[in-house]
């Protein structure tokens, strides 16, 4: 599901009736703060959701991410906020770069290099890795 407004993603989600517990409810969520954000062209090449015609906007990017997370957090669910950088644009997508599973965290290997940057912080796996985590590394 894709919607535009708050709004009508908190509708959706009370239609769905979901329990807190279960497997496909989060037990947190990580987001990378939009700092230099914008619609690259190395990325956007094969990337049908992105619009070199339409360029990011950042203070509307801040200003969705900060209302994102209060909303997240307005659910009882953890926000891990993690600095981005100028350095990488794309950082606000964790996900296509690392993910978890039940004790692990895993670093993926990303085919263009201004991605490849996000793969090299070290601050995310040693976040996971003092909780136990064990680090998958396939960047090799």
């Amino acid at each position: 599901m894709i919607v535009d407004k708050a709004g009508d993603f908190i509708r959706a989600l009370n239609r769905m009736d979901i329990p807190r517990d279960s497997p496909a409810t989060p037990r947190a969520v990580m987001m990378v703060e939009p700092e230099g954000f914008y619609v690259g062209a190395e990325t956007a090449l094969d990337n049908h959701y992105m619009d070199l015609s339409r360029p990011a906007d950042p203070e509307r990017a801040r200003d969705q991410f900060t209302g994102l997370v209060r909303l997240i957090r307005s659910t009882g669910t953890e926000v891990l906020v993690f600095p981005g950088s100028v350095r990488t644009p794309d950082d606000v997508f964790p996900n296509n770069v690392f993910a978890t599973l039940p004790g692990r965290l895993i670093i993926g290997h990303m085919r263009y290099p201004i991605r490849r940057l996000e793969a090299e912080r070290s601050d995310i796996p040693a976040f996971f890795a003092e909780r136990g985590y064990r680090i998958i590394d396939l960047r090799d």
